[in-house]
Parts: structure tokens; sequence; C-alpha cells
């Protein structure tokens, strides 16, 4: 602002009670009126406001005209992006998560968020740069910014979990939860293959409800029973037994290894059926469901169908949605008693050989 202000000159965040000296708008723009109508007494009021303006405008200076943003009136100075980088590591293990940068350019972009996708979701899944292995593969992680559209990728390749054995605290992808290692462990002596598998057994009688499926699974050699002529129907299965029926379905050869479920567990972890977590573990329905639905690929699943006839659907875990709904839609799960699925109750060798028997004649 100028201390010699003339006629028409402006300044802003005035006001007057003398209109004959000067004129001040709508927005405190005070101008000058003609110099003829100027006096002493109109001057040293403008050198006053002039002052006062230049302190209130930290210094003072030429005033902007009105064409021109004044320190209360910024301009536009929104900043487009011009791209997008990813970096971070392109592996992670089944049941593990490792964490991608997208780096949006220029750093001084006024809108940097972006949007993550995975190219197959049944390899892995990205949420926030935070990529979770789902199942042995390779998928491509693509970030995109959503100003401008850029887009960035990077593939990333989902390994099995090492089959060195259960260690404590690690991920339980079946369970969904952290997993600490059993105190007791048991080995079923007909599952090791170290007798005679009958095809019959004194505890399974002709009344049973699941003689028929336990003949079945006998029969083709996948269940051998636990010794003694027993069957142990309503004993838990573990999650070993689980990886090693599976092998022997695929035709794999299950003995021989260092434990009687150790070739089961490595050829289950290797194809991404399960991270081989606390094999001595109960197995759940839900676990069992998850255990054969990546079995069998995957499949696609009709959301339309749901599972709402049964009474205890909130009770399936979220990562075990798709394989209880495509188990329920094939008829391997057909509920218990009360309309109940009974997702987190223990699956028990008959309830197992019933669901296999189920499985075998729909292959």
């Amino acid at each position: 602002i100028s201390k010699a202000v003339q006629a028409p000159a402006q300044v802003r965040g005035a006001t007057t009670d003398n209109t004959t000296v000067f004129s001040v708008d709508s927005k405190g723009v005070l101008t000058a009126v003609d110099a003829p109508y100027w006096t002493q007494t109109g001057q040293q009021m403008l050198d006053a406001i002039a002052a006062k303006a230049a302190e209130l405008n930290q210094g003072g200076g030429e005033q902007p005209g009105p064409d021109v943003p004044g320190p209360d009136e910024p301009g536009d100075e929104t900043v487009k992006v011009t791209g997008v980088t990813l970096s971070g590591a392109s592996s992670v293990k089944v049941g593990s998560t490792i964490t991608l940068t997208a780096t949006v350019e220029p750093d001084n972009a006024t809108d940097k968020s972006v949007t993550w996708t995975s190219s197959d979701t049944d390899i892995l899944t990205v949420k926030d740069g935070v990529v979770t292995g789902v199942k042995a593969g390779t998928a491509t992680v693509t970030v995109k910014t959503t100003d401008g559209g850029f887009t960035a990728e990077k593939k990333i390749t989902v390994t099995a979990v090492s089959t060195g054995g259960y260690s404590s605290g690690s991920r339980d992808r079946d369970r969904g939860e952290t997993t600490t290692p059993k105190d007791e462990t048991t080995t079923p002596e007909g599952e090791s293959g170290t007798t005679t598998a009958p095809t019959t057994f004194a505890d399974v009688p002709a009344t049973s409800w699941s003689v028929a499926a336990v003949k079945t699974v006998a029969e083709k050699g996948l269940m051998k029973g636990v010794g003694n002529g027993t069957f142990a129907p309503e004993a838990s299965m573990t999650r070993a037994m689980v990886m090693t029926v599976l092998a022997r379905l695929d035709g794999q050869e299950t003995e021989g290894g260092a434990t009687w479920y150790s070739k089961g567990m490595d050829w289950a972890t290797a194809q991404g059926i399960t991270d081989g977590a606390d094999p001595e573990g109960n197995v759940t329905r839900e676990q069992l469901a998850a255990m054969l639905y990546r079995y069998a690929k995957s499949p696609a699943v009709d959301a339309a169908m749901g599972m709402a006839g049964f009474a205890d659907v909130d009770a399936v875990s979220a990562w075990a949605q798709d394989a209880m709904r495509w188990a329920v839609q094939e008829g391997l799960l057909t509920g218990k008693d009360g309309a109940r699925l009974d997702p987190q109750g223990t699956a028990t060798r008959a309830e197992v050989a019933a669901i296999l028997a189920r499985f075998i004649e729909k292959d």
C-alpha cells in the first residue's frame, strides 16, 4: 500500500463515515473520489488507513488490485497427479502378509488417494497395500490413483509354508486364528498304514447311520481305522488325518515319512490346501470344508444360494464363508439336528467319512 494515495487508488479492508472524501463497497474496498474533493483531513485519514492496512498485511507493500488474490483470497493451488509407482516384496507365504508401498507423484499432489485390486483373490487378497497369501500361485496386484487413473502393477508369488513341521504361534489358515502346539499327540494305528485295513469294523454296526460311508472310504483305502478292528466313529478327526486322507484320494504315497502323516502334510501344504499348522489338532467342520474346497480348486460359488436355511449361519467364520457355502450347495454338509451347520464343532471320523463319501460320488 502506497502512503501517498491518489484518486482513484483503492485500499482494502476499510470503512468510512465521510463518503464525500472516499467510498467503501460491500467488500470493504475503499476508493478515493475525484481529486477536487480532497482535503488535508481526507489525506490524513487515508494515510492513517494505509498505515493500518500495511500493519495488518505484515509489512505493507503495493496492495494487489481487484483482479489479483490477496492474502485472504488464495488462488487455485490444486496439484494434479502425474504418476504412481509400486514397491515392496515380490513373494509371500500362504497365510502370511507383506505390505506394498504406492508412491504417488508428485509428492505435493493434492489428491494422493489410491485403490488396490488383486488379479486373483483365490491366490492373494490386498487391502490398503497389505497383501495376504491365500494359496500357492502367482497373481498381480494393481494400484490405481483416484486423480488421473494412473496405475502400477506388481506380480506376487504365493508360496506354500515350509513343511518342516508345526512351530508355535504360526497362523492356522484353516482355523482362522493363531494356534499353539498341543501338549499331547497320538498316532492312529490304522491311519499310519502299519496294520491291515479292514472294510468293516466292530464299532460300526449295520444299523449305524454311517455304515455305508465308512465302508466306502475303507474300501477305497482312504480311512483305515484305528486298530484292533475298530474305526472309532465318534472320535475327533485331526488335521493330520484329513491331510493324509486327501493325499490318498489324490493318489499320493503317504507311507515312509518321518511321521505317519508327514508325506500327506508335505503334499497338502505344497498344494495350498493347508499351511500344515497344528497337525495333531482336531479339525472343525468349517476347517474340513475349507480343505475340501481348496482340494477341489476353489470352484465358483453361487452367492445367491447362501446358507439361509440354517439357524447358526452367523457362526461361520468370514474366511470360511465360500467353502461352507460350496459344501452346502454340493450337498456335502447337510446339517445337524435343529437345522445347524455347527461350523465350530469338531468333525468326528464318522462325519468325515460321510462327507468324503458324498464328495467321491460327485467327483
